[in-house]
């Protein structure tokens, strides 16, 4: 890991991907961007399956919205709401996308997040998750995204969150293939029990047990229980098991 000499912090990133199953010759719906610690940017992002029917892979459209929400921060943008506004406009792929971008202010210790749809973002501080962004959904699996295929806005559609953060914390960011089958409190054990600090070997290691829960057909996942609570979903029992999906996430931790 880098270092830093005085009180200063920053982040170290790492990042595990994989492809449901019959996606990996096409690379998956999903994609990421990860930065050097000096520009402190990441983002996640899953693309809308469904489009897959008509033909369409939109994991192409993902893909350019991390892209181009990555060139922004290495031009000098530092808002993530503006990377994804930006990287939709220049975005020419067919298909729609969920993102999540987060951009660390080293000096003041924040973490701006901006997100559209479900991927999601928590934020472990010792035994506990202390910060946690929530799902923008219509109802139970139905995102909100953009993308050329998207009538949803940013303007309407995103949340955006600023978290104060500290030296040690352990932040992780990631597509709907990792939250549908780990609830954050089994992220969070999961680490814990690891104890391991880099953040490429934990990206892996949850990554890891993720794509093992998906394949569950017995458990009962946080997909489930979202569909359960859901007033539109009568019938849970449909959920049952893990979630077979592609997975993608990006763990950084606040370095001193």
């Amino acid at each position: 890991l880098e270092k830093v000499i005085g009180g200063v912090t920053m982040i170290t990133m790492g990042f595990f991907n994989q492809p449901r199953d019959d996606k990996v010759a096409d690379g998956g719906d999903d994609a990421w961007f990860i930065t050097n610690s000096v520009i402190s940017a990441f983002g996640v992002a899953d693309g809308v399956g469904s489009w897959r029917v008509q033909g369409i892979n939109a994991g192409h459209c993902a893909r350019e919205i991390m892209k181009y929400a990555r060139e922004t921060f290495v031009d000098g943008n530092a808002s993530p709401y503006e990377s994804l506004e930006i990287a939709e406009e220049k975005s020419k792929a067919a298909g729609s996308t969920t993102a999540l971008v987060a951009y660390y202010q080293e000096g003041l210790k924040l973490l701006d997040v901006s997100q559209v749809g479900d991927c999601n973002l928590i934020v472990i501080r010792e035994n506990y998750v202390i910060h946690q962004t929530k799902s923008g959904v219509r109802y139970h699996d139905s995102p909100y995204q953009i993308g050329q295929g998207s009538n949803d806005t940013m303007y309407f559609h995103s949340e955006d969150y600023t978290f104060q953060l500290q030296a040690g914390d352990i932040i992780v960011a990631a597509t709907d293939g990792l939250w549908d089958n780990m609830f954050p409190t089994q992220v969070l054990q999961l680490i814990n029990n690891s104890g391991l600090r880099s953040p490429s070997q934990l990206a892996n290691v949850i990554g890891t047990v993720a794509y093992e829960l998906s394949k569950d057909t017995n458990m009962w996942s946080p997909f489930a229980q979202n569909a359960y609570e859901d007033r539109k979903v009568y019938d849970a029992s449909q959920w049952k098991g893990g979630k077979t999906d592609d997975i993608t996430l990006v763990v950084a931790v606040v370095e001193s």
